[in-house]
């Protein structure tokens, strides 16, 4: 995807409350388009630099509050809790140590730091840099992998000659009507059935770590894919970015055999309708 279809996909995620995780080479401008990204909705963004944070500062410290042992959320989740809708943005996360990636599970999955729920406007994205790029740069623990939907980050010339003349372009908002969650639950019969005639990319973990710190298919992935394919069509998305919306979840291989099965059905579907149609007339 270029700039601008990643900038679609990222609008998608948000909506679809999907945590993103953005993958890109250094300086590549992935906090920036966040930053832009969340101005061009009036959200709000709380930067946590993941390289320079303690587990504490996810799982809370503790201290004694009215006689009970509780733990204290630090400032900038605190921050993050009273908003009505926000990001939350974890740069440079391939720099966070194992300990650190640890505590972030369930900040990431359940929007809770230490005791304080950061509540459910609160948006998740992080970035990153690849391994071999990245100072002191680890690969994800799968168990953190696999709660985000990856996207890659390119550098697009034309885009950067612009900023740097000053004319950074601002992200054009999709159009999401509010009723996409009526078709989530047709989405999920949709994946059910191709997970009926495909079990073994029910759960699929890659065995190697590099490619185990990416997307995979997991039920958890293919959960948030009901709904980012709801969004996706309800925002009449290209098919270049609604398939890396969806390999972005479960990797390619899956998203590929699960678009070609979609195809495949639908294909089904309107010969059914045609040769319906076809019987009708003939009955006139």
């Amino acid at each position: 995807m270029n700039q601008n279809e990643a900038m679609a996909a990222l609008q998608v995620a948000l909506e679809a409350d999907v945590p993103v995780l953005l993958w890109g080479e250094p300086g590549g401008g992935k906090t920036a388009a966040v930053n832009r990204m969340a101005g061009a909705l009036g959200w709000p963004v709380e930067t946590v630099l993941a390289s320079l944070r303690e587990p504490s500062d996810f799982a809370g410290l503790p201290a004694v509050i009215d006689g009970a042992m509780r733990f204290v959320a630090p400032d900038w989740a605190r921050r993050l809790a009273g908003t009505e809708r926000s990001v939350c943005f974890f740069d440079e996360l391939s720099t966070a140590a194992p300990s650190v990636q640890k505590a972030l599970l369930r900040v990431v999955h359940e929007r809770v730091v230490g005791d304080l729920p950061l509540g459910p406007g609160v948006r998740m994205i992080a970035a990153a840099n690849d391994a071999d790029v990245a100072v002191g740069g680890w690969d994800l623990a799968p168990p953190l992998a696999n709660r985000f939907l990856h996207l890659r980050w390119d550098i697009d010339p034309a885009i950067v000659a612009a900023g740097i003349a000053g004319h950074w372009p601002d992200p054009a908002p999709l159009r999401i009507p509010g009723d996409w969650r009526d078709s989530v639950a047709g989405y999920g019969y949709l994946v059910a059935g191709f997970l009926g005639a495909r079990p073994a990319l029910a759960h699929a973990r890659p065995v190697a770590e590099s490619e185990s710190g990416r997307a995979w298919p997991s039920p958890r992935t293919w959960e948030a894919a009901t709904r980012i394919l709801a969004v996706a069509d309800a925002a009449m998305v290209s098919d270049d970015v609604r398939l890396g919306l969806l390999a972005g979840l479960v990797g390619d291989g899956a998203a590929i055999e699960f678009a070609r099965y979609e195809r495949d059905l639908r294909s089904e579907e309107h010969t059914s309708e045609l040769q319906s149609l076809a019987y009708l007339v003939c009955r006139l």
